[in-house]
């Protein structure tokens, strides 16, 4: 009686444990080619899929090389079964050599309602280098894409990443969010937002940016909010140890955001700000930014920023110029 009762135990822990452990897909198994120029977009699905029907944790590896994606992608949640999934990235992600093909996409890589994600290591190479050429140029362009893009998400990490254009964005309904070792540039860095297009929208809250660089970019660390009525909200945010390089807005909370200036609400922004804390903010800016009245901290807040606090050591590339703080209440 005791041997049986030992046996089903030890059968018990022997399901437990199987039941846990994790399973690999390779998305080369899937026909992903390394070469930078065979779309890889099915096979990154086909592992996508097969790890959110699994219930034991699931591993997507990307070995090393260049896996084009083309044009946008993006990895829903909604069915998922499994209780976590982590793109262990060794090689690169790549866009389309030209800037049409995912310039006038809202995010290349999107994440849509997906709980306990990890994507750890390797470069996003959106291929943005003539896009901003184009820009710089006064010529029509597209409008660009977010690299990465976060929707609706939870328990998200995003740990010693490279993204070689603009950056990642966390959209409304994110939560418990965390990314660390992250390399921008160029592009628009870290951006929570835009929030505050509908009036009933969930909020971003729990979210750590640490040890974090930003290599010529527009702006460092953003926030930014559509000028019109919304319950939304943004607590508790802690951004950690950022080094800008030449960043022509090291720190920005924009509460009138509207790109290219068209059709802008010219409200005043409803979504509420609180708690946040920039610690540890070091590096260079651009000096053109600070041709106007702006400065390293750039606040256009109206009416519901709470609880905000900034360490930071910044200069001026090749100019000192005084901190300036600009607060629209």
């Amino acid at each position: 009686m005791v041997i049986k009762h030992i046996l089903l135990v030890f059968l018990f822990l022997a399901f437990r444990l199987s039941s846990s452990a994790k399973v690999t897909y390779n998305v080369v198994t899937f026909g992903a080619k390394p070469d930078g120029r065979s779309d890889t977009k099915n096979a990154f699905l086909k592992a996508w899929n097969l790890s959110c029907a699994s219930t034991s944790p699931a591993i997507i590896y990307v070995p090393t090389g260049r896996y084009l994606i083309a044009p946008a992608l993006t990895f829903s949640g909604i069915e998922c079964k499994s209780r976590g999934i982590t793109f262990n990235i060794g090689g690169t992600l790549v866009a389309p050599s030209s800037y049409n093909a995912i310039g006038n996409a809202q995010v290349w890589i999107k994440f849509y309602k997906v709980n306990h994600v990890t994507i750890s290591g390797g470069t996003l190479d959106a291929q943005g280098s003539s896009l901003w050429a184009c820009k710089a140029s006064g010529k029509a362009c597209p409008k660009g894409s977010t690299t990465l893009g976060i929707y609706h998400s939870q328990n998200i990490v995003i740990s010693k990443l490279r993204s070689q254009r603009a950056t990642t964005a966390s959209r409304s309904g994110n939560s418990n969010i965390w990314i660390e070792k992250v390399v921008c540039g160029p592009g628009h860095g870290i951006s929570i937002g835009s929030l505050g297009w509908e009036l009933e929208e969930p909020g971003v809250q729990n979210v750590t940016v640490k040890t974090t660089t930003f290599i010529g970019t527009q702006n460092g660390l953003r926030i930014k909010t559509w000028a019109r009525n919304s319950n939304g909200f943004v607590k508790d945010v802690v951004f950690k140890d950022a080094t800008m390089m030449k960043v022509k807005y090291p720190i920005i909370i924009d509460g009138n955001y509207c790109p290219d200036n068209e059709n802008c609400p010219s409200q005043v922004s409803g979504v509420k700000i609180n708690n946040v804390v920039y610690e540890d903010v070091h590096g260079t800016s651009a000096k053109h930014a600070w041709q106007s009245t702006c400065g390293f901290i750039l606040l256009l807040c109206c009416r519901h920023c709470f609880g905000i606090t900034s360490t930071y050591k910044l200069s001026v590339t090749s100019r000192r110029v005084r901190k300036m703080m600009r607060w629209r209440a």
